[in-house]
């Protein structure tokens, strides 16, 4: 997988960064069943945010629901792959990966505005 690719599943998929901070600890320990309030805790958000980056990640068929308890398991080998290549760009080009993400989310408040501007 190639860092463009990456920043574009970024850019198109995930919401927020705490959807990526989600994302990224879960991938850690594939292993490892979470509750909502471990997840909590450890990004330090609300409910609300680890809720919402759950039904994104789930979305993605990046994570799955056992029982009231979140597992990282990706669907395909390719979405391994690019939460592999997130994880290296969220330790090496931190700022890159947030832009991508931030674009996203500004492309369509954007789109939104444009509905509204009045035509000449």
């Amino acid at each position: 997988m190639s860092e463009h690719n990456a920043l574009e599943f970024a850019r198109n998929g995930l919401d927020s960064i705490w959807t990526l901070e989600v994302l990224l600890i879960m991938h850690q320990t594939p292993e490892r069943e979470w509750h909502e309030q471990e997840l909590e805790r450890e990004v330090r958000g609300s409910p609300q945010v680890i809720r919402e980056a759950a039904r994104v990640l789930s979305r993605l068929s990046l994570v799955i629901v056992v029982e009231g308890r979140w597992r990282y398991v990706p669907a395909t080998p390719e979405l391994a792959s690019v939460v592999v290549e997130l994880a290296k760009l969220h330790a090496s080009k931190p700022m890159l990966l947030a832009k991508a993400i931030f674009s996203s989310k500004s492309d369509r408040i954007q789109t939104f505005a444009d509905a509204f501007r009045m035509r000449e």
